[in-house]
C-alpha cells in the first residue's frame, strides 16, 4: 500500500518568544520518494497506539491515502511536487534552522492545531527514512506538556461549538488561506496567543498553557 502522500511535506515553522514576538520562520518542501512501508512500520514511526481504536483508525486512513486525496487537500500537482528539494535537502535546511535553539539550553514548546501526535511523527518519519532520526529526536522527545493543541486550548477557554482552524481564525479575525502551510502556521500561532490573552485577561502574560 502506497503511503507516498505522507512523504510530500510542505511545512512551515515559526519561532516566537514567550511574548509572541516572532524570532524566525522557515518554509520547507520535500519531494515524494515513492518509498513503501508496511502499516506496522508506519504506525511505529508515528508513535501510534494500535490498541487505541481512534488512533488506529486515523493512522490507517493516513496510510491508505493516495496522491489524489493529498492533492485535493494541498492543491499541489504531483508534477510540481517532484521538483521540490530532496528529503536530504529538507532535513539539512530544517536542522540549520533549528540549530540556534538547542533543546539542551532552551525550553521548547510545540504549538499545533490538530494531529499533535501525528505531526511530530511525520517529521520523525522523514528523518527516519534517511537514518537521520537521531538529529531531530532531541526536539521531539519532550514531555507531553511541551505539546499544546489550540483545539484543546480553545475548548478550555471559548464557549463555541466549533474549534477548527478556519472557524477560530474567523472568530478572531485572523487571515487564513487554509491548507497553505505558512498561512495555517501563522494563524495557529496568532490563535494561541489570543486564547492565552483571554485566559489570563492579560496580553503580557508570559507562561505557556
Amino acid at each position: 500500500e502506497n503511503i507516498g502522500h505522507t512523504e510530500l511535506i510542505t511545512m512551515c515553522l515559526i519561532i516566537t518568544d514567550l511574548s509572541g514576538k516572532e524570532l524566525g520562520r522557515i518554509n520547507l518542501k520535500s519531494r515524494p520518494t515513492g518509498i513503501y512501508h508496511s502499516f506496522e512500520i508506519f504506525a511505529k514511526t508515528l508513535n501510534v497506539n494500535l490498541n487505541n481504536p481512534k488512533e488506529y483508525a486515523a493512522a490507517k486512513k493516513m496510510y491508505k491515502g493516495n496522491w489524489i486525496d493529498a492533492q485535493k487537500a494541498h492543491g499541489i500537482p504531483i508534477e510540481v511536487a517532484r521538483e521540490f528539494p530532496t528529503p536530504d535537502e529538507f532535513c539539512n535546511e530544517l536542522m540549520n534552522f533549528l540549530a540556534p535553539i538547542n533543546p539542551r539550553y532552551f525550553h521548547i514548546y510545540w504549538i499545533y492545531h490538530a494531529n499533535g501526535k501525528f505531526d511530530p511523527g511525520f517529521l520523525y518519519f522523514q528523518f527516519h527514512k534517511l537514518d537521520r532520526h537521531w538529529e531531530i529526536t532531541p526536539y521531539l522527545n519532550l514531555d507531553g506538556d511541551h505539546f499544546i493543541s489550540t483545539i484543546d486550548y480553545a475548548k478550555e477557554i471559548l464557549s463555541v461549538e466549533k474549534h477548527s482552524l478556519d472557524f477560530l481564525a474567523d472568530y478572531f479575525g485572523i487571515p487564513l488561506t487554509h491548507h497553505e502551510a505558512e498561512s495555517d502556521t501563522e494563524a495557529c500561532m496568532k490563535i494561541f496567543f489570543r486564547l492565552r490573552e483571554l485566559k489570563y485577561r492579560n496580553p503580557n502574560h508570559l507562561s505557556i498553557g
